[in-house]
C-alpha cells in the first residue's frame, strides 16, 4: 500500500469515533422527583453525589416559617438555616459494561426546621437552567462568581429580578400562581445577564405548601438533578466545566393559598433572593481537587467531520499528484 494511502487510512480512523462513542448521550436533566440523569434512579443518582468531589455553600436570608405568616407591611426577619448547596462528582459509572461515565451535579435547598414549617407559609423555588453544554456560549466570567451573580449581572439587575418575581407572585382564585420573571421590563440586566438567565434551557418555576415542604428528606430539596455527556476514557475537562458553571436560583417566601382565598396579592416584603451557585471547594475526601475555571474549555473536543473532509481532499490530491 502507498505511504500516503496508509497515512490517510490511519488518520481517518482515528478521527472517527468508535461505534459505541457515537451512540454516547449527550447531557440529561433529572425528570421529576423520581427520575435522575441519564435514566438513572434519582436515589441511586444522590447517593453517587453524596460522595461528591467539590461542593459550595450559600447561606440565604430566609423567614422564620415555623411560626405564622408574616404580613406583608412587616420587614422580614431573616433566621440561620436556609441555604443552597451545590455538588459535583468528577466521574459517575453508567450501569452498561462499557466502562461510560460522565460528570454529575445538583443543587439542593436546605430549609430550617422543615418538619414545623407553619401552613400559612409557601416557598417558590425558580432556577434557570445554565448554558453548560460545549458551545462556549457561558460567559467565562461567570466561572468565578461569588454566589451573588455580580460578575455578570448588575445590582440593578439582580433586585429587579428580584422584585419583579415578587410582582408575579398572587394568589388569584384560591390558587397560587408563581412564575419565571419577564426579563423584558427590568433596567439595568445587559445582553449578557440576559444570556445568563435566558441559559440553556430557561427558566423553571416550582411551587411547594407547608405539607409538601414538610415531607422533604432531611428538609432538602433537590432544585437541580444534571448529568453531563457521556465519556469513555475521562471526565475531567467535563468537571472543571460543569464544577465552575454558576447556577441561576431564586427563592421567594410567600402567604399560603390556604392563608389567602381573598384573591388579593400575597406578598413579603424582600421576599426573594436571586444567587448563583458553583462547586467551588473541593470536599474533605476529593479525588479530584476543585473544579478549576481556567481549564473550563468549552470547544469541540472531536475533529470537525469538515476538517476530515478537507484532510482527506488534500491527501488525495497528493496521491493522484505521485
Amino acid at each position: 500500500m502507498h505511504p500516503l494511502l496508509l497515512l490517510l487510512l490511519t488518520l481517518l480512523l482515528s478521527a472517527t469515533p468508535s461505534t459505541s462513542q457515537r451512540h454516547l448521550a449527550g447531557d440529561s436533566f433529572g425528570a421529576g422527583a423520581g427520575a435522575g440523569p441519564h435514566n438513572f434512579a434519582a436515589s441511586l443518582f444522590d447517593v453517587s453525589l453524596g460522595e461528591a468531589d467539590a461542593q459550595g455553600i450559600y447561606p440565604l436570608p430566609g423567614p422564620n416559617t415555623s411560626t405564622s405568616y408574616t404580613a406583608p407591611d412587616l420587614p422580614l426577619e431573616p433566621i440561620l438555616g436556609w441555604s443552597l448547596t451545590v455538588t459535583t462528582k468528577e466521574e459517575i459509572n453508567l450501569p452498561t459494561g462499557y466502562g461510560h461515565g460522565y460528570t454529575g451535579a445538583w443543587i439542593s435547598l436546605s430549609v430550617p426546621d422543615a418538619g414545623n414549617v407553619h401552613d400559612s407559609w409557601q416557598i417558590c423555588v425558580l432556577e434557570w437552567r445554565a448554558d453548560v453544554d460545549e458551545d462556549g456560549k457561558y460567559p467565562e466570567r461567570m466561572r468565578e462568581d461569588d454566589g451573588s451573580c455580580g460578575r455578570v449581572l448588575s445590582a440593578e439587575c439582580v433586585k429587579g429580578v428580584e422584585e419583579e418575581a415578587v410582582r408575579g407572585y398572587r394568589v388569584q382564585n384560591g390558587h397560587v400562581a408563581c412564575a419565571c420573571p419577564s426579563l423584558a421590563g427590568i433596567g439595568g440586566c445587559s445582553e449578557e445577564a440576559r444570556g445568563v438567565l435566558r441559559g440553556g434551557g430557561g427558566c423553571v418555576a416550582r411551587t411547594f405548601n407547608a405539607s409538601q415542604i414538610r415531607e422533604w428528606p432531611e428538609g432538602k430539596f433537590h432544585v437541580v438533578r444534571y448529568g453531563g455527556p457521556e465519556r469513555e476514557g475521562g471526565t475531567r475537562k467535563d468537571y472543571d466545566r460543569i464544577g465552575s458553571t454558576a447556577w441561576p436560583v431564586l427563592v421567594m417566601w410567600g402567604q399560603s393559598e390556604s392563608a389567602n382565598q381573598t384573591g388579593e396579592v400575597a406578598r413579603v416584603t424582600n421576599s426573594a433572593k436571586l444567587a448563583c451557585v458553583r462547586s467551588v471547594n473541593a470536599t474533605q475526601n476529593s479525588k479530584a481537587g476543585a473544579p478549576n475555571p481556567k481549564a473550563a474549555s468549552t470547544g469541540p473536543r472531536n475533529m470537525p467531520a469538515v476538517a476530515t473532509s478537507v484532510l482527506f481532499a488534500s491527501v488525495l490530491a497528493a496521491l493522484l499528484l505521485v
